[in-house]
């Protein structure tokens, strides 16, 4: 019981540790990583729905090589894949002689500061409570998913105040030993094991994925055209509905060979538009 207890304690601090991380990267990276996910990636994820659409139609007439799942390629991709410099060497051709600096800190207008010591008491009590990972229902993990999300706000804003209150509102944990260590409370500590185990290994992956996946490599290159005066998520949003509107409009004649107007066949709608799309057109009319 004791090598489970000592266990526990040590993955607590690495779920803490890493829920922090997580909660600054998410804070530094909110607004565009809004715009990615949004935007760009909603784009890019139609544009390669459509080209399958394609060439299905082809391959319906008769194009036999057109067996594939269509072209998948698009300006988002292409950016991501054809001759990027890595993070690491993008982050040292922009900011001189810090090569090992990620591309969160070189987004950051002014570092955060700081963690007073009572702010990051606070954060961690929260969080080996309520962290939705180790929740046992589905509701208690959808309530907690929701209380997590302002303490990791409040953690990257430094709000004392806000992490004392749900720190209020949470009952008190019981971390000593029980007073006889049971079959049952081995198998309980061992699970607590388990379910530590399991989470932090996926919040490492989610945390390496933010600072050197693909989100991270776009935005290294949006703060090098950011520092030429340029705006590359626009840049590439605009490139991205240039390929849709051509994908439409190829789609739209193939769909026009295989149910000719004249017959009275069916024809799909192919005015499907993004979510927001018409608002958002509006604002930049």
């Amino acid at each position: 019981m004791a090598q489970h207890s000592s266990r526990i304690a040590a993955l607590e601090e690495r779920l803490v540790e890493l829920s922090a991380q997580l909660a600054e990267t998410r804070f530094v990276l909110d607004r565009f990583m809004d715009g990615y996910w949004r935007e760009l990636l909603a784009l890019h994820t139609q544009l390669v729905e459509i080209r399958r659409q394609i060439a299905d139609a082809r391959y319906m007439l008769g194009d036999k090589s057109a067996r594939s799942a269509g072209e998948t390629e698009t300006a988002l991709s292409r950016l991501l894949r054809s001759g990027m410099p890595t993070v690491e060497q993008q982050a040292e051709r922009v900011v001189y002689g810090r090569g090992t600096v990620s591309p969160v800190e070189m987004w950051q207008q002014a570092e955060l500061p700081p963690v007073p010591p009572d702010v990051r008491r606070l954060y961690a009590e929260i969080v080996v409570e309520r962290h939705p990972g180790l929740a046992q229902t589905d509701s208690a993990r959808e309530r907690n998913r929701a209380i997590m999300r302002r303490v990791d706000l409040a953690y990257a804003r430094r709000d004392r105040a806000s992490l004392e209150a749900v720190a209020a509102a949470q009952p008190k944990p019981q971390r000593s030993l029980p007073v006889v260590v049971d079959e049952q409370a081995v198998e309980q500590a061992a699970v607590r094991v388990q379910q530590l185990e399991r989470l932090t290994h996926a919040l490492e992956g989610q945390l390496f994925e933010l600072r050197y996946g693909d989100v991270s490599k776009l935005l290294a290159l949006a703060y090098d055209a950011y520092l030429n005066g340029e705006d590359l998520l626009g840049a590439l949003g605009q490139s991205l509905r240039n390929e849709l509107k051509d994908a439409r409009h190829d789609l739209a004649e193939l769909h026009r060979q295989l149910w000719p107007p004249e017959k009275g066949a069916f024809q799909p709608n192919l005015k499907k538009t993004l979510p927001g799309d018409g608002e958002r057109d509006e604002k930049r009319g």
